[in-house]
C-alpha cells in the first residue's frame, strides 16, 4: 500500500482475512504464504480475497472436526487437514475418518490424516483407505513413512494397476507391520520408481 501497488480498500480486504484467521486460532503461516504468492504473482487483489476465504472456510471446518477429539487442537494436524479440505480432499472422507479413528495415538493419527487427505485429493475410494488404516491401526501404525503412500498409488496407477490391488497389497503388508517399500515390491515395482528411476531387473 505504501509502494502504490495496492489500494486501501484493498490492503484492508487482505489484510482483513489474515485477521479472521488470527481471530480465529487458525495457524498463520499457510494463509500469510498464499497472500504472499498471489502478490507476488500479481494476482488481483480480489482472486486472493476469495482464496483466503475458501481456505478460511476450510479450516474452520476442520478445527471443528477436530474440537471433539480434544481440547486443544495440534496446530500441525489441523494444518494437515485445513490444507487437505482447501485443496480438494472430500469432507465425507475426513469426517468418517475422525469419526471412527478419533481416540488413536495422536502421532499415528496425525500419519493417518495424511494419508486421507492425499489420497482423497486423488480420487482414491474412501473405503479402500479406511481398510488399509484399520488394518494398520490394528498392528499399532500407520508409521510415518506412510504419509508418503500417495507415490506408490501414483506410480502404480501409471503401470495400469487398480485401486483395489494397490490396497490389498497395502493391507498385506501394514498387517505383519511391514515397511512401505515392501508395498512397491508386491506391486512389481522398485523404490527407484518412486524416485524417477527406471527399475533395476
Amino acid at each position: 500500500m505504501e509502494a502504490g501497488d495496492l489500494s486501501e480498500e484493498d490492503g484492508s480486504a487482505l489484510l482483513g482475512s489474515l485477521l479472521e484467521a488470527c481471530t480465529g486460532r487458525l495457524p498463520l503461516v499457510p494463509f500469510e504464504d498464499k497472500l504472499d504468492e498471489g502478490l507476488a504473482k500479481r494476482v488481483a487483489p480480489s482472486l486472493i480475497v476469495r482464496v483466503l476465504e475458501r481456505k478460511l472456510e476450510a479450516y474452520r471446518f476442520a478445527r471443528r472436526l477436530l474440537s471433539g477429539r480434544s481440547a486443544e487442537v495440534a496446530p500441525e494436524l489441523l494444518v494437515v487437514m485445513g490444507e487437505g479440505v482447501s485443496q480438494g480432499t472430500p469432507q465425507a472422507d475426513l469426517e468418517a475418518y475422525v469419526t471412527e479413528f478419533s481416540t488413536r495415538p495422536q502421532a499415528s493419527f496425525l500419519t493417518g490424516a495424511h494419508m486421507v487427505c492425499l489420497l482423497g485429493q486423488s480420487a482414491f475410494d474412501y473405503q479402500l483407505t479406511r481398510s488399509m488404516l484399520r488394518e494398520a491401526f490394528e498392528n499399532g501404525g500407520p508409521a510415518d513413512e506412510w504419509r508418503y503412500f500417495i507415490r506408490i498409488v501414483l506410480v502404480a496407477r501409471k503401470r495400469g494397476l487398480d485401486d483395489a490391488d494397490i490396497a490389498e497389497a497395502a493391507r498385506q503388508v501394514l498387517g505383519r507391520k511391514g515397511a512401505l517399500r515392501d508395498v512397491s515390491s508386491r506391486l512389481g515395482f522398485t523404490s527407484r520408481s518412486l524416485k524417477g528411476q527406471p527399475d533395476s531387473e
